[in-house]
């Protein structure tokens, strides 16, 4: 796979995405509840997992249907991309794991923050400062013999 298909930022997470998830997932569920008896734990953990996956899917299908009707910087607009990040990142969270499966889509199927490289840049900078931040707040403690809260 190209690394043009990778996925790096929110709003490139499309709706393809999002059922290539959830059909992946749907037929290792449906698998699962076949095979095990009723009320087993197998059973009931796998329709557990396909009902959370179920509504991950219709919300993340339901947040770009909103960000495809919403103005560009909009507040509604901002509310979409956060409610779409949440249900992916819960739909990666369940499909993780399987990233060793040769069906794996390891380009598109990934974890995503951050709206656009601006919004990255700003967040990793951050984190930067406030690790460097922590650093010297040891470094003094240690300096004094003092211990420091983590």
């Amino acid at each position: 796979m190209s690394s043009d298909r990778r996925l790096r930022y929110i709003p490139d997470i499309t709706a393809a995405d999002v059922t290539a998830v959830g059909e992946f997932l749907s037929a290792r569920t449906t698998a699962q509840m076949r095979t095990h008896p009723r009320y087993s734990p197998e059973r009931l953990t796998a329709h557990s997992l396909a009902m959370r996956v179920n509504t991950d899917v219709y919300l993340a299908t339901k947040a770009l249907e909103r960000l495809a009707a919403t103005p560009a910087d909009s507040p509604e607009r901002t509310a979409a991309l956060d409610e779409l990040k949440t249900a992916w990142l819960h739909l990666w969270e369940a499909v993780g794991p399987w990233y060793p499966d040769p069906v794996y889509d390891h380009e598109r199927w990934r974890p995503v923050f951050y709206v656009d490289a601006a919004q990255e840049q700003r967040c990793l900078a951050e984190e930067a400062r406030q690790d460097a931040e922590r650093a010297d707040k040891r470094a003094a403690a240690d300096a004094t013999g003092a211990g420091v809260e983590q």
